[in-house]
């Protein structure tokens, strides 16, 4: 080999060298370029170019833009098309990585003027890993909104704006957001994957105990304790269409829940008006259309303190099975929503309920029916003595119901079957017998001792200060007292 070829051989690659790394300069500056001409504060300790491999790093990123600030240990550009930026004047990446991000919204910062840009950009693939969310009302504010997240990986489709992916995989490890004044809400974990849905330990809990909690609230409301082990959804979609998130899902599956309830009668009323399940549907932010919802082998608990110095009047629920089917609120779904439950009231009887309302009639009309099996009059002390004042001896046998309605007023059917029933009434303090009045009332009992059916037409009216509860139990108390008023 001459001088010359050899000076060539040993040059090429030099050459090469020098220039990849001539080329990798450029670029890096350039980089460095565009990222102090964006609009948003950036800071990073360090950016590494390869273009060889066609990676771009950022370590210790810091950033803020509207209402957000970002912070990550590293984060990494992968596949950058540079035939599609030097042609068409896309940013076409394959992936961006985003190691260790902490995400955090100032909800009172003034958001900016989104300003048009000629540059096209898309990611093809977006994966955040061991990251945190947080949202506050301001800087020194405690957050409302707190999540942790192992993994994020996204693939998005053609219209990612619009909540449009081609896959997806989403694992959280921690939740905690504030619900309102008195609850927040607690997610043990959730893991999301192409529709398939799971979130193990859900909990609503208040921030005070009983007491404190009617020393904290203005006017009477529901002090609400619910956990549920888990919830499973098989294949929700989601999409957003003229700004408004719509969800679909074949089956929702909620197992074990335990739902605790209390209210103090006691305090002020709550004069705002409350509405019924088809309008608070039909107002909906978020559009459904599941087909099912279930809920299996759950508990419901129920506790209403009207009396000072008196216990709250209790009413618990055990064994829960209920479906909620075509639970929607699209206008052109149909049939309506359908709910059916049945679960084991007080002491083991068996309770039933029906509920339907279509969704966009005016005048929240529904239909609820239902009924209650054999039961001891002494099972319902718990919450008859405290709440009505008087207590029930003997057997019923069977209740039914079936009442119709609207936002207005409710009427319709109740039925007793019952055997030897006996009312006692009871003194202020729900203890000791009123005997005089108990034998006065019982002397008006026809066919005393022996089996009885009585059926009643009610019709009540709606007080809309209260809820759908409050509607429906005001005919079954007004059904049982004219059939114990016949004693």
């Amino acid at each position: 080999m001459n001088r010359k070829k050899l000076l060539l051989f040993i040059a090429l690659p030099l050459g090469i060298i020098l220039l990849l790394y001539l080329l990798n300069l450029f670029v890096k500056q350039k980089v460095e370029s565009r990222l102090q001409e964006l609009d948003s504060d950036v800071s990073y300790a360090d950016l590494d170019v390869n273009i060889y491999f066609n990676r771009y790093r950022l370590e210790d990123l810091k950033t803020s833009q509207d209402q957000f600030s970002i912070g990550a240990k590293k984060v990494i550009f992968k596949g950058v098309s540079y035939s599609k930026l030097l042609f068409d004047g896309a940013l076409v990446i394959d992936e961006l990585e985003v190691q260790e991000p902490e995400i955090v919204q100032i909800r009172n910062r003034k958001k900016g003027e989104k300003k048009s840009s000629d540059e096209q950009v898309k990611i093809k693939r977006f994966f955040l890993s061991n990251g945190t969310f947080s949202s506050k009302e301001s800087n020194t504010a405690d957050a409302s909104v707190y999540l942790r997240f192992p993994e994020v990986n996204l693939k998005p489709g053609e219209d990612m704006g619009n909540l449009q992916f081609e896959s997806y995989k989403v694992k959280l490890d921690s939740v905690w957001l504030k619900m309102n004044a008195e609850h927040y809400i607690n997610i043990g974990s959730a893991e999301a994957e192409d529709g398939r849905v799971k979130v193990s330990d859900f909990k609503i809990a208040s921030f005070y105990p009983k007491p404190e909690f009617d020393r904290n609230i203005p006017y009477e409301k529901d002090r609400i304790d619910l956990k549920i082990p888990r919830i499973t959804l098989q294949n929700l979609t989601f999409n957003k269409l003229n700004d408004t998130l719509h969800l679909t899902e074949p089956k929702m599956v909620i197992s074990e829940a335990f739902l605790e309830i209390y209210r103090n009668k006691l305090l002020a009323d709550d004069t705002r008006r409350k509405p019924l399940y088809g309008e608070l549907l039909r107002k909906a932010a978020v559009k459904l259309n599941f087909e099912q919802v279930q809920v299996e082998n759950s508990e419901i608990i129920y506790e209403e303190l009207v009396q000072e110095g008196r216990q709250a009047g209790v009413i618990r629920f055990s064994g829960v099975e209920g479906e909620i089917n075509h639970l929607n609120n699209l206008r052109d779904s149909l049939p309506e929503p359908k709910v059916s439950a049945q679960a084991n009231f007080m002491r083991g009887t068996l309770v039933t309920l029906e509920l339907d309302f279509p969704v966009f009639d005016d005048l929240s009309s529904f239909r609820a029916s239902g009924g209650l099996g054999e039961i001891e009059g002494e099972a319902l002390d718990p919450f008859i003595i405290p709440v009505m004042d008087f207590q029930v001896r003997g057997e019923i046998n069977d209740i039914s119901f079936n009442f119709y309605g609207n936002d207005d007023v409710m009427e319709g059917d109740f039925t007793m079957d019952y055997d030897s029933l006996k009312v006692e009434l009871l003194k202020d303090d729900g203890t000791k017998k009123r005997n005089i009045l108990s034998a006065l009332a019982n002397l008006l009992v026809e066919n005393k001792g022996e089996a009885g059916k009585q059926e009643h037409h009610i019709q009540v009216e709606r007080n809309k200060q209260r809820s759908f509860w409050n509607f429906l139990w005001l005919g079954l108390r007004k059904g049982f007292i004219e059939t114990v008023e016949q004693f």
